[in-house]
């Protein structure tokens, strides 16, 4: 997969169950446009899992991470409010131990490098098309 332009993987830390054990995963979207984050659940739910929340902000992001502990987060980089999906994935992964994986046009080597703490899975350049996006996320989520 790290042949995908844009897309590059990591292997994952702190994996709750396997992808192999055929249940849908668990997956947090962190965008602050409607329209994309729609289409985001929309490549989510095609690839066989689970949307389990929504947030637009770094903060929004961190508390629902606290809240529904998902196995993935998706998410952008420029987000509304105070913070980004940079600092948010740091905290996030930090905090609770969850992957993220960047859906984001903004994925420059600054970005990624501030972004290395996060241990980011992967990144996806928008605009995306879902296959790249169901194949990036069924990707991350192997063990």
């Amino acid at each position: 997969m790290s042949s995908e332009p844009g897309f590059e993987t990591h292997a994952p830390h702190g994996r709750r169950a396997s992808a192999d054990d055929g249940a849908p995963r668990r997956i947090l979207v962190v965008e602050d446009e409607m329209f994309v984050a729609m289409d985001i659940e929309a490549a989510v739910l095609k690839a066989g899992h689970q949307v389990v929340g929504f947030a637009g902000t770094a903060q929004q992001a961190v508390a629902l991470a606290d809240e529904k502990r998902p196995d993935l987060v998706l998410m952008d980089i420029r987000l509304a409010g105070g913070g980004d999906g940079v600092d948010a994935a740091i905290e996030i992964r930090r905090r609770f131990n969850i992957p993220s994986l960047i859906v984001s046009a903004y994925y420059d080597a600054e970005t990624r490098a501030r972004a290395a703490p996060a241990q980011i899975l992967g990144f996806i350049p928008k605009p995306f098309d879902h296959a790249l996006l169901a194949a990036a996320l069924n990707g991350a989520l192997r063990p």
